[in-house]
């Protein structure tokens, strides 16, 4: 079901805090898990409050985690949850959402970096190599 725009452009407004799980700062795990609860009924996702997204290791080790409760899929659709993979590592994490007012795909997700984005699915797989998307 598509996300309102102002929904979105909210989320993006959230600032990136490592470690971060709600509305008041988050991480690129964060802001997928809350999205994915909010709008999409993932009841099953883990807090894992503990870990740090900027610690790949453990954050590698939670995505395995849940990955496992989740199944695989070819290619993005709209609620799917989408890992950036580096030689086996996750590095980074997302969601794919359906923009209401335009029916376009893009990846919600946040960087220390770069904060809240938005980026439309082809930008996205261009910008990383390796990538599984699950739901």
């Amino acid at each position: 079901m598509p996300i309102p725009y102002s929904t979105l452009v909210r989320y993006r407004s959230v600032p990136y805090v490592d470690g971060g799980r709600d509305l008041n700062g988050w991480d690129c795990y964060g802001l997928a898990r809350h999205v994915a609860q909010a709008h999409y009924q993932y009841s099953e996702l883990s807090m894992f409050d503990t870990i740090l997204a900027a610690n790949k290791r453990q954050l590698t080790k939670a995505y395995r985690v849940e990955n496992s409760k989740l199944t695989s899929i070819d290619t993005a659709c709209d609620g799917c949850l989408v890992a950036c993979l580096h030689n086996g590592v996750c590095v980074h994490l997302g969601i794919v959402v359906e923009v209401s007012e335009n029916k376009q795909l893009v990846v919600l997700h946040t960087g220390e970096k770069t904060g809240g984005l938005m980026t439309p699915i082809p930008l996205f797989l261009h910008q990383h190599q390796q990538l599984e998307f699950w739901q």
